[in-house]
């Protein structure tokens, strides 16, 4: 049969890996338009969230459109999906400044796993199965189906209850209330702690041995749901619990101490879930040998648990909302690989692969280990492939030739290398982004070929006339041993992009053995070299937090400093040894007060000295520290919150507040590490945390509606901001009375602003004011005051 690479993921578990391709297997599209659609579905997305703190209602749409996408074949990255919502947690309130909403989490959640319901649409559990048993032949058994099955109906159940309650006592009428009540509070408090015995009863079914690497997923999302439970009892309980309870009452005590054993339980449970994740993970991986069947079966396994699983794990303790209160993106510089394709494809060998990186000067490389392969800080912009041609007549003309070399072009360096020297302008062009990477050869007697393509562009020399008689397989390809010939099966990686090309080279190739082999490594598709903070959310104009792998960096001159991997964290780790030095560059593109963080691992006590130095020679930080030795977070004993961390495979990472507050002003800065002390230490990311808003900003912007004997509502409210410009732009409604905008600094009335009523329109533009940190929509008799309005403030 003809070798076709098949419109389904290579991913097991993630059922939206899939790639359309055309009659001769060759992938259609490109990585920009796959990015394109996630992005939008992104965006819509996090229109439904900030919606949702509005009026309490959570619209489905964004999450049903891509499960849909999931289910009907292409590339759409649904898991990808779940981690963009789990990053939207601390927008929480920011669409609506001045008001405290809690609206909970577990909302997305449970339409994560059931978007479309039951009872007219495939659970995720159903869609997994189908995706392991084709690819891996391994298939979860009917009764564990079923027991999985009502374990997540179960779960579903209770956070829904959950939900309910937080939104019957936060909202009324689709509008966030002013005060919650007691008896609504209790209520809240009473649905979480039943729902978090059961979940935690629940959890074992997914650790069962047998299984373990098949419902991995399904464990890293029953976990994510118990952790967003928390979350939102949580967050609940930071915004209202003082505002409910007189706290030196016994009452008001005995709420205080169950707000805070829920924050140690949490705190707790990240880090078990985290270490069970590990250790499922780590007992099933593959060993790793020389041998190219050994490493690719090693890639197909890793690349599976990374991209449907410890991607997500990486994000959980961002889910806790006393560390993370603000919004973070976290970017993630982990690298993945496709199959090997080229030199033979069907035949197995011992492989050599090059470090492509290791000089500039030459086609010639030393060899490099599959883990020792890190994230390269640069941007690829295209790949160039040399051919060699022999005209083979009477044979044949198009048959016996291959490509030889390979040019990476980056934008500050060209990489390349060949069997000769490839010099720096090929013959075929692979412009970047590139999502996939495919090879067919074949040697018979008058054919001794390769073509090697792209989903950008593919080597046109060679005419192969071999076919497949196998099916495709992850980690193998196709092939027909009668005529020599193989193809290799790789597919496009949801939300990745081929960010390097390394060539190897393998015993035991069919014919010439000068042809190219390649080992692509894959990166998340918005991941940039550039480490950028101060970035603003396009809507609400908040500054978003930044965690950026400290691997984005570079040693000190002379030295050589090991990155190494951790599997739990979206990146490696630098270890910087005793007297070693570490820097990183920034840019700051909105200046202001930040909190300054360093997550890291180690065993002792290590004096580090920390440099944070602008161009021009402003040293905001210039400290000599002690980052604490971190140990792992206990499963029952009470939590210090400085030193216990999360468990990985070189340490306990915890965080470490480096500054609490320090002004960085927009520019370009750099940072040095120094380690002064005995030991290792390992850094895993910096976090830059913005503290207070960004000036100017939107402060509302949304409808309002007084009726009765509400004679005032609060639109913004931020004790630690301070505006003295403003800006309104509204329409009331046509059954409108008239009222007022009035600002406020604490308590002191700063200003008023008249706001007709009857449908009219009414703008107010830059108008400098006294300081003020509140404004209020105000009327003054039982009539409706109702519309819509923007705010601004400078």
């Amino acid at each position: 049969m003809t070798c076709q690479l098949q419109a389904q993921p290579l991913i097991p578990y993630n059922v939206l890996a899939g790639v359309p391709t055309s009659n001769t297997g060759s992938p259609i599209g490109n990585a920009g338009n796959q990015f394109d659609q996630f992005e939008q579905t992104v965006k819509e997305l996090k229109e439904a969230w900030e919606a949702f703190q509005k009026n309490g209602s959570f619209s489905l749409a964004a999450l049903e459109k891509g499960f849909d996408a999931a289910i009907g074949g292409g590339s759409f990255d649904y898991l990808g999906l779940v981690q963009a919502g789990l990053g939207l947690v601390g927008t929480l309130g920011a669409a609506i400044p001045g008001v405290s909403v809690a609206v909970p989490l577990i909302s997305m959640l449970v339409g994560v796993f059931w978007p479309k319901g039951t009872n007219n649409q495939e659970n995720l559990i159903t869609v997994i199965d189908k995706e392991v048993q084709r690819i891996l032949d391994e298939k979860l058994s009917d009764q564990l189906i079923k027991k999985l099955n009502a374990d997540l109906n179960a779960f579903t159940d209770l956070v829904t209850r959950l939900e309910e309650v937080i939104i019957d006592a936060t909202f009324e009428n689709h509008k966030p209330v002013l005060q919650v009540s007691k008896s609504n509070y209790m209520k809240v408090d009473s649905a979480y702690f039943s729902t978090g015995g059961i979940l935690t009863l629940g959890m074992s079914d997914f650790l069962t041995d047998t299984y373990s690497k098949l419902t991995f997923p399904l464990y890293v999302l029953g976990a994510t749901m118990k952790l967003s439970a928390y979350h939102s009892y949580i967050q609940f309980g930071n915004t209202w619990l003082n505002k409910v309870y007189d706290l030196s009452s016994d009452e008001g005590k005995t709420m205080s101490q169950a707000l805070a054993r829920a924050k140690q339980h949490m705190r707790q449970d990240i880090a078990f879930y985290t270490s069970q994740a590990l250790n499922m993970f780590t007992g099933n991986l593959p060993s790793l040998s020389s041998n190219k069947y050994a490493i690719n079966d090693y890639n197909v396994y890793t690349r599976a648990m990374v991209l449907n699983g410890l991607d997500i794990v990486a994000t959980w303790p961002t889910l806790y909302p006393d560390d993370y209160s603000s919004q973070i993106k976290l970017e993630k510089t982990r690298v993945i690989f496709s199959d090997m394709v080229g030199q033979s494809e069907s035949r197995d060998g011992s492989v050599t692969i090059k470090n492509i990186f290791d000089n500039t000067d030459s086609h010639q490389h030393g060899s490099i280990g599959l883990n020792s392969i890190s994230y390269f800080p640069d941007e690829l912009q295209k790949a160039q492939l040399r051919m060699y041609d022999y005209n083979h007549k009477p044979y044949c003309t198009d048959c016996f030739c291959w490509p030889y070399g390979v040019i990476l072009n980056y934008n500050k360096n060209t990489f390349r290398y060949g069997d000769n020297d490839p010099g720096l302008s090929g013959d075929v062009q692979l412009p970047a982004p590139m999502s996939v990477v495919n090879a067919q050869t074949q040697t018979a007697q008058y054919t001794d070929g390769e073509n090697i393509w792209t989903d950008t562009g593919r080597s046109w020399l060679c005419t192969l006339r071999g076919y497949c008689t196998t099916n495709c397989f992850p980690g193998r390809g196709c092939y027909n041993n009668s005529t020599g010939y193989g193809e290799s099966c790789n597919q496009s990686l949801p939300g990745q992009k081929i960010h390097a090309l390394y060539p190897f080279t393998q015993t035991n190739v069919l014919g010439q053995s000068g042809k190219l082999g390649l080992l692509a490594s894959h990166i998340p598709y918005d991941l940039s070299p550039n480490n950028t903070i101060g970035d603003k959310d396009t809507d609400s104009t908040n500054i978003v937090a930044k965690g950026i792998p400290v691997e984005k960096g570079y040693a000190s001159s002379g030295q050589k400093v090991e990155i190494i991997r951790e599997w739990i964290n979206g990146a490696n780790v630098v270890q910087l040894s005793p007297g070693q030095s570490w820097g990183m560059d920034f840019t700051n593109s909105t200046g202001g007060q930040y909190m300054v963080r360093c997550r890291y691992a180690s065993t002792n006590d290590t004096p580090i000295f920390f440099n944070l130095v602008y161009d021009g020679g402003s040293n905001p930080i210039y400290n000599q520290m002690t980052f604490p030795a971190t140990k792992e977070t206990p499963a029952h004993d009470s939590v210090d919150n400085k030193i216990l961390g999360i468990k990985g495979i070189n340490g306990n990472y915890s965080l470490m507040n480096v500054k609490d507050s320090v002004e960085l002003p927009s520019g370009k800065f750099h940072v040095f590490f120094t380690n002064n002390g005995s030991s290792a230490i390992y850094l895993d990311r910096l976090e830059f945390v913005p503290l207070g808003k960004p000036s100017p900003g939107v402060l509302y912007s949304g409808s309002y509606d007084l009726m009765g004997s509400q004679y005032a509502s609060v639109l913004f409210n931020d004790q630690n901001a301070s505006y003295t410009t403003v800006s309104i732009n509204g329409v009331s409604d046509a059954h409108s009375t008239s009222g007022s905008i009035t600002l406020f600094n604490n308590e002191t009335l700063v200003k008023g602003f008249d706001v007709p009523g009857s449908g009219q329109s009414y703008q107010y533009s830059n108008v400098t004011v006294p300081p003020y940190n509140r404004v209020n929509m105000t009327k003054g008799t039982y009539a409706e005051l109702s519309g819509s309005v923007t705010i601004k403030g400078n």
